[in-house]
Formats: structure tokens, sequence, C-alpha cells
């Protein structure tokens, strides 16, 4: 187990279950925010502004535009599965390192954050 692991379990947000650490409900946008804040990253503010940055990069994408700004950076909030932007799942990414401990979705976009 490693420190991050036991910081996340003292702090009620993953649990051992079946050898295994997942999260202890719907929470993995809280799970994601605290990785990225003790990594020093700025998180997204809500999980609306996921769903908007999900929204505007797919509408980017089929209609063109300017592109959504993200910036490639050591971190960033891993999206899996959106295919409905209102039940995502988030992960934390660091230097190339995923902190998932929910849903094995297919990754959709990377959100890359700053410091």
């Amino acid at each position: 187990m490693s420190s991050i692991e036991k910081t996340l379990e003292k702090d009620g947000l993953i649990e051992l279950k079946n050898g295994r650490y997942v999260q202890t409900g719907d929470n993995c946008y809280q799970i994601a925010c605290s990785l990225a804040k003790k990594h020093g990253y700025n998180p997204p503010r809500s999980t609306g502004e996921i769903r908007d940055f999900i929204f505007d990069s797919r509408r980017v994408e089929l209609w063109g535009g300017n592109p959504v700004p993200n910036t490639p950076s050591d971190a960033c909030f891993v999206i899996h599965g959106a295919d409905n932007p209102t039940d995502i799942h988030v992960a934390f990414e660091h230097n190339g390192k995923q902190f998932n401990y929910g849903a094995n979705l297919p990754i959709e976009r990377r959100l890359y954050l700053k410091k």
C-alpha cells in the first residue's frame, strides 16, 4: 500500500476489497481532486466544468471552430466512458501513472491540469 492509498483510505475515499483498492461510493471526482491537490495541481472546480469540457471538445470535433484550450502537462484528469456526459468516471494521472479506483472503462480524453 502506498502512502497515497493510506491517505485516501484514512479520508474514507477508498477501501480494500478482494485485494484491490476501490472507491467507497460515487466519489471518483473527490478522489481525483484530492490527488491533484496533493501533487500541486489545480483540479476542475466542479463536475460541471468537466462536462462542459467534454461537450465543448465534442462540439469542436463535430462542427469545427476554435479548439478547446487543453495544454499538455504532467498531470491530468482521465475521462473514462463518457458516452453519457452526466455519468462520467474520472481518474487522476501523473507522469503516466493513473490512479483509478473505480470503473475500468475506455478512456475518452484527458483534461490537462495546471499548477
